[in-house]
């Protein structure tokens, strides 16, 4: 299978992505090709294959606000036809094996995305389509999983419509249009007959998962039998939020009540302490 990163600026330096490389890894029970999708490849161990941004015909820091510089994942020649690839945020904490992500998207070969909105669209698609025909649901891309020669066609009309539309805007993004917005809008809608959700055992957030509207909801979820079992068959979980920034999270005390916008929950999860000071700390030397 193959993994897919993106990076682009200061934020994320090569010695950290370098290390979620190996992290990931030291987890998988296969071979994994890695591509690192950059406007800097520098410092990139040689366990990548580096790929420069297309020519997007906007100047790159234009497009960073609403990430949409990750649709370059689709373009032809990024990831290798006939094999499965996952595409994983950097702020996404790898715990299991990738090999299971692969072997899904094997299983049910359509495009993989997080769930966006708790309304599961995708399980009734048809009358969805019918009632709402310009309305697709729009998932999260955090992890997202796919066969990269069934979705060239996202990539493509992104490239047709990106720069004439963004010219007879003044060279502005103001205006153009709700596909515009983010990534997640308009992949979501390139892939709206067939986009599924990560069932919460192999991908989730961590907001969605770990955190709740109460300490004591949140706390409630932690103790139940079927979270714990769905939790230790993980393999991705993303995070979202300044709070839950891995260079934040290993500074967190057991107990401590984390809460980003309306979650909450009482940190006691020692599987991400190990994770993120295995990648940081690795990244100081």
């Amino acid at each position: 299978m193959q993994v897919i990163l993106v990076k682009w600026g200061t934020k994320y330096s090569a010695s950290y992505v370098n290390g979620l490389r190996a992290a990931i890894e030291r987890r998988s029970s296969t071979d994994i090709r890695f591509v690192c999708i950059t406007d800097d490849g520098a410092g990139l161990d040689d366990g990548f294959i580096v790929r420069p941004f297309p020519n997007f015909g906007v100047p790159l820091p234009e497009l960073t606000r609403g990430c949409l510089p990750k649709v370059a994942m689709f373009e032809r020649g990024v990831a290798e036809p006939g094999r499965p690839a996952v595409f994983i945020d950097l702020d996404s904490a790898v715990i299991g094996d990738m090999a299971r992500l692969g072997a899904w998207i094997e299983q049910e070969r359509v495009l993989h995305m997080l769930t966006r909105y708790a309304v599961p669209i995708w399980r009734v698609r048809g009358l969805a389509k019918a009632l709402m025909p310009n309305r697709p649901y729009i998932g999260n891309t955090s992890v997202v999983g796919f066969y990269p020669e069934d979705h060239y066609q996202i990539f493509d009309s992104f490239m047709d419509e990106l720069e004439p539309t963004y010219r007879a805007n003044g060279n502005s993004r103001e205006g153009m249009g709700k596909r515009f917005i983010d990534d997640e809008r308009w992949i979501s809608w390139g892939a709206r007959d067939e986009l599924r959700v990560w069932p919460r055992d192999l991908a989730t957030k961590f907001t969605e998962e770990y955190m709740a509207r109460s300490l004591e909801k949140a706390e409630r979820r932690d103790s139940q039998p079927e979270s714990i079992q769905r939790r230790q068959n993980q393999v991705v979980v993303t995070f979202h939020g300044e709070v839950l920034k891995p260079e934040e999270i290993i500074n967190f005390e057991s107990g401590r009540v984390i809460q980003w916008k309306h979650h909450m929950t009482r940190w006691n999860y020692p599987v991400f302490d190990t994770y993120w000071h295995e990648i940081l700390d690795g990244e100081s030397h």
